[in-house]
């Protein structure tokens, strides 16, 4: 997109993932759009600071806990940015690292937690 600044071309590389993911999430619907904005901005900031091998020499956190996790929707970011890095990182499957795992509480699942997971399932 011709933009120098590195949020820009942090967002510019996740640009069809995030049109996935919102149109999966926007299939469940049962999120507000301005959520589903603020959840991948959130999941790409988490993603590249602490998860992302690029930021990180070696990095050994593989699990995610998603506290106060409602409908589990930045769990479900962070695990669909996760696997497109490891997907762009190695096709040898020696030296893939292990996957990113995301644990979800809250003192109650909503149904809208159900509905997503089905949604993203499916896709």
């Amino acid at each position: 997109s011709g933009v120098s600044d590195d949020n820009h071309i942090i967002l510019d590389s996740h640009d069809h993932l995030f049109d996935q993911f919102a149109q999966v999430v926007c299939d469940a619907g049962v999120v507000a759009r301005k959520e589903i904005f603020e959840t991948w901005a959130s999941a790409l900031y988490i993603h590249s600071y602490f998860l992302s091998s690029e930021t990180n020499e070696v990095t050994s956190i593989k699990r995610v806990a998603d506290i106060a996790a409602g409908h589990g929707l930045l769990a479900w970011a962070l695990l669909i940015l996760d696997d497109e890095h490891q997907r762009s990182q190695t096709t040898n499957k020696s030296n893939a690292s292990r996957p990113l795992t995301a644990f979800c509480l809250d003192v109650q699942m909503p149904r809208s937690a159900e509905l997503i997971h089905s949604s993203m399932i499916r896709k």
